[in-house]
């Protein structure tokens, strides 16, 4: 097991730099993409790797291994790689569960248009898949976090949430160790900065698993995943 590792879902309006934000995540990430949008903007050494054609490919002088996710079986076939343990991977990220769960409903239905069965089986797919895909962040040792991305939907009592279908919307909270809230404002100098939320308000669902002792900000501006891990991590080993 992994001695500190990190499983989150951050989620914002279109735009917000929810990719960026991924693309902070400690060592070579494993990028499940199914925006193709922000990503071309990311920083970083890349190279492409088609599960359907070939093995995992080896470690070497890159940041990101992009697989681009249209259909349920890439996706599949890439997680299916990643729990056999045999891969130079760090980090993994999800760009984005929103995007994906579009095109694992046209694998069932060329209309998109869902039998009850069918979309019991797409909601209970999805959910597994995070939880998988946790579950090999939480007990391989290369591994060191997990980025699930989603857009946010506005709920019922107004407050944005992860655009997750079905009931997985509210049980990340507690599945994962983070929901992040990622905005970006303009600050007093006219300059745009990125801001995380992590503490729940009337605006957005947030929160995270935090060490007793060690201060929760509200909102982490200019945030990285690398060093919001390793504050946490340097914390735990000074008062453990």
């Amino acid at each position: 097991m992994s001695e500190f590792y990190w499983s989150s879902v951050i989620h914002g309006p279109s735009k917000s730099g929810k990719t960026e934000l991924a693309a902070t995540s400690p060592g070579r990430i494993l990028y499940l993409d199914s925006e193709a949008g922000g990503f071309r903007f990311v920083e970083g050494k890349r190279i492409a790797w088609d599960p359907m054609r070939g093995e995992v490919p080896e470690a070497g002088p890159w940041k990101i291994c992009r697989v681009v996710i249209k259909d349920e079986i890439t996706f599949k076939t890439a997680l299916d790689f990643v729990e056999r343990g045999k891969h130079p991977f760090n980090s993994i990220v999800w760009d984005s569960v929103t995007e994906a769960q579009t095109y694992f409903k046209r694998d069932k239905s060329a209309t998109y248009t869902l039998r009850q069965e069918d979309w019991g089986d797409l909601l209970a797919s999805v959910e597994g898949y995070i939880m998988r895909l946790r579950d090999a962040v939480e007990t391989q040792d290369q591994l060191k976090a997990l980025v699930v991305i989603a857009q946010s939907a506005a709920r019922d009592d107004g407050k944005m949430s992860p655009a997750i279908q079905g009931a997985m919307k509210n049980k990340l909270a507690y599945k994962l160790d983070v929901t992040g809230y990622l905005t970006s404002v303009i600050d007093s100098e006219g300059e745009e900065r990125r801001g995380l939320r992590l503490t729940e308000n009337r605006e957005a669902v947030a929160g995270a698993r935090w060490p007793k002792g060690l201060p929760k900000p509200e909102v982490v501006w200019d945030p990285s995943i690398e060093v919001l891990q390793a504050t946490i991590e340097q914390h735990m080993k000074e008062h453990n």
